[in-house]
């Protein structure tokens, strides 16, 4: 249905919304008609303070594996970043030194985990890629860490579970302790997420930002923007209403009842037009563009519900949206999806956050506030 608007999945017709406006919506297929060179055109003349030039994938010989060297080699192609594979034997911490024969099977060790380094690295997938291999021993955690922080890594790319697969845990233990001690940006594949092909390189055609209308979710639409025009991918810009908080004693009354709705529908009207506002900023003849407004609660379960309905092939999000609070790696949004969403996430951090085409100054344009209300922290 041509111009029709989209609010949590279901078709409206703008003329007989509540609201009376297309603000409600998700534009579904608005496609930029400008004819000036793409973003990212223009950006691979020379190489942006902002842009990511650095990946290091961590591998554990899983069958993840294959899955991260191809997400990699998608993001390393577009920045014409240099990508570095990275493989730790991990050692016994317990500081005994080993016999001739533990030192004897080490050494073996070694040379087998050369050789599968030497494979990946010269893989077809790798071949147009700027590609070092590192070999560590001790902690995995500990040597990628020292390694990442020695030589600025802009991005870390890992699994959340390694050779052993999905445990009773949401991530495992060098996924989690990485999440949280990493500095540069990341991107967490979940483990099981395959190609029929794997041998071909990774193609985006959905990509998904959830906004929140705060400065550190809006930072991720250069990444997000860069991303969907290089693989003329279909950008999903996302925003989930929150229910708002009411004091309750006892079961609501009808005054309760027709508050709460009217807040909803009033934060529906903003949040529409914060997205709009934000949609026509990033317009691009190289790829299309559209919002999802859903008013369901919670959004850490609706963006998952989203991410599932909508079949995105990538999240790029903020670790921190509206509080912006430092004390910890994830917020409560973020945290949420590294541990359940089955799909790719690309959560950039300052080091790979880059200031055009979306410029926050711009935003001073739209007549409406930039923070939406009710905003839930991500």
């Amino acid at each position: 249905m041509e111009g029709a608007t989209v609010i949590d999945g279901t078709p409206t017709d703008p003329a007989t919304s509540p609201e009376g406006d297309s603000s409600r919506v998700a534009n579904r297929g608005t496609e930029s008609t400008d004819n000036q060179m793409s973003w990212v055109e223009r950006e691979r003349s020379g190489v942006d303070e902002g842009v990511p030039k650095s990946l290091v994938v961590c591998l554990d010989r899983s069958d993840a594996d294959k899955s991260l060297v191809r997400h990699a080699a998608a993001l390393a192609r577009i920045w014409m970043a240099r990508v570095t594979l990275i493989h730790v034997l991990e050692s016994d911490c317990s500081g005994e030194i080993p016999d001739p024969v533990d030192t004897v099977q080490w050494h073996l060790r070694r040379k087998e985990a050369s050789r599968f380094l030497a494979t990946v690295a010269s893989a077809p997938i790798c071949q147009d890629l700027q590609m070092d291999t590192e070999l560590g021993e001790g902690s995995a955690f500990e040597q990628i860490q020292t390694w990442s922080n020695l030589h600025g890594v802009d991005i870390t790319v890992l699994s959340t579970h390694g050779e052993r697969g999905y445990t009773h845990c949401e991530l495992a233990s060098t996924a989690h302790k990485l999440i949280n001690g990493s500095s540069g940006s990341l991107l967490v594949v979940p483990v099981g997420e395959s190609s029929p092909t794997p041998s071909e390189p990774v193609t985006y055609k959905r990509v998904l930002v959830p906004l929140d209308g705060s400065h550190h979710a809006e930072s991720v639409l250069p990444i997000a923007t860069q991303l969907a025009e290089a693989h003329r991918a279909e950008l999903i810009l996302a925003h989930v209403v929150p229910t708002p908080e009411l004091i309750r004693i006892g079961p609501p009354d009808a005054d309760d009842l027709e508050l709460e709705e009217s807040l909803i529908r009033r934060n529906e009207k903003i949040a529409g037009r914060y997205l709009t506002g934000v949609q026509s900023h990033i317009q691009s003849p190289n790829f299309r563009s559209r919002t999802y407004l859903s008013r369901k609660g919670d959004p850490r379960d609706e963006l998952l519900r989203i991410i599932y309905d909508e079949s995105a092939d990538l999240v790029v999000l903020s670790p921190h949206a509206a509080t912006g609070a430092t004390d910890r790696a994830l917020g409560t949004v973020a945290a949420h999806l590294v541990a359940h969403a089955r799909v790719p996430l690309l959560l950039t951090r300052e080091r790979t956050r880059c200031t055009a085409p979306w410029d926050r100054a711009s935003a001073g344009r739209l007549s409406i506030p930039m923070r939406l209300p009710g905003a839930t922290a991500a």
